[in-house]
């Protein structure tokens, strides 16, 4: 006996092309407004409408995880991508069916540098304003991203050049510049993630953003570590909202944000950890002495003592609360990407240049001194886990 069965297969769109116009190249950085445009794709009429989606990433990087999304996927078939960062990129077109069969194309855009004086950044920002108040969200996000990129390779060279005492004091004084830059990237942002989209490439547009707004954590104040993390929420409230979970790479983008604003959080929680046990140590001494009793650490002096440093520091509370917000989100970035798994299937990775992170579902006591295969984390190779027989059951 035999049988036979007929499978019709989705053919991706087709016919078409994508070119790139509206500059003269190279394109100049932080300048010019590149168009990209997908022309004369077709597809069968049960299979339309098309859509689109535009992306990019560092040319020589194979994994398209990496790249940066231009904004939502929609019908219009042309995107326009505002002022890019200098670099040699890979632009990305995805050209999809009603049914999601995807047709890509790529093309090469090099990107000569400017100088970032303090004049072209408040051009920048002026035009940022400018999408802002035409309702144009995904512009805004991008000029944002992009002048972030640029104060990062302004650090990178930086930390390459030879050190001296006068380059030194020079260097200082460009950090705390590049720190003031950041955090006012991060107010324009949030002011227009109020106006975001719940779409999959918009919510990765908005995540790869931050990302590049915190990439460096020494350079974070604490006004840029709680409006980063802000950021971070409102991604995964947004993709929540949607109910289709994370898109590609975005949940890679949003544990690099995390792991660089657990980073400046410590840092911070260390330092005013110090200063709080220092105040305390001089504060018990003073009491002491005054009293004439040095050395009896009765229990009523040290509790009058922790009040009023307490007190003394509500930025040492602040700490404290900053970094357990960050650990939380944290926590819930990998519920979201829980949701998309079934009971017993390999578990999710993600990896970041400073963090790793698997995510399982399994059933009870599924993973009960089980041992899982961790996530690499930059230059860390992954490591094998296990939970401790009985610490689930």
């Amino acid at each position: 006996s035999s049988a036979e069965i007929s499978v019709v297969m989705n053919r991706a769109p087709y016919g078409g092309d994508v070119i790139l116009s509206g500059f003269t190249p190279p394109a100049q950085a932080l300048t010019d407004v590149v168009k990209i445009t997908a022309i004369q794709w077709t597809d069968d009429s049960a299979d339309m409408p098309i859509t689109y989606t535009f992306a990019y990433v560092k040319r020589g990087i194979a994994s398209e995880k990496a790249a940066q999304s231009l904004g939502t996927r929609g019908t219009p078939s042309s995107s326009t991508w505002k002022r890019p960062p200098a670099g040699n990129w890979t632009i990305f077109c995805h050209v999809f069916d009603t049914y999601s069969a995807k047709a890509t194309v790529t093309l090469q855009l090099d990107v000569e540098p400017v100088v970032l004086t303090a004049e072209k950044q408040d051009e920048m920002f002026s035009s940022i304003k400018s999408s802002s108040d035409t309702g144009d969200v995904s512009g805004g996000m991008q000029q944002g991203g992009n002048l972030a990129a640029a104060i990062n390779d302004q650090a990178t060279e930086e930390a390459a050049s030879p050190a001296s005492s006068s380059r030194r004091l020079q260097e200082e004084n460009a950090k705390q510049e590049r720190s003031k830059t950041r955090e006012k990237i991060l107010d324009v942002v949030a002011d227009l993630s109020n106006s975001a989209s719940n779409d999959q490439n918009a919510v990765s547009q908005l995540a790869g953003v931050v990302q590049l707004v915190v990439q460096d954590s020494t350079e974070l104040t604490n006004a840029s570590i709680d409006s980063g993390s802000g950021l971070v929420e409102k991604s995964l409230e947004l993709a929540r909202s949607k109910g289709q979970g994370l898109s590609g790479g975005t949940p890679d983008k949003m544990l690099d944000s995390l792991g660089s604003l657990i980073d400046a959080a410590s840092r911070t929680y260390t330092q005013h950890n110090a200063t709080t046990e220092d105040r305390r140590r001089r504060l018990s001494e003073a009491l002491e002495s005054g009293s004439g009793e040095a050395g009896s650490g009765d229990a009523g002096s040290g509790l009058e003592v922790n009040a009023v440093v307490e007190d003394a520091d509500p930025e040492a509370q602040a700490a404290t609360r900053r970094f357990a917000s960050i650990v939380g989100s944290t926590d819930k970035l990998g519920n979201e990407v829980g949701k998309g798994l079934v009971a017993g299937e390999t578990p999710a990775l993600i990896s970041s240049s400073n963090m790793g992170m698997a995510i399982g579902k399994n059933k009870k006591c599924g993973y009960d001194g089980a041992s899982v295969s961790g996530a690499s984390s930059g230059s860390s190779a992954a490591a094998q886990l296990s939970m401790p027989q009985g610490a689930l059951c």
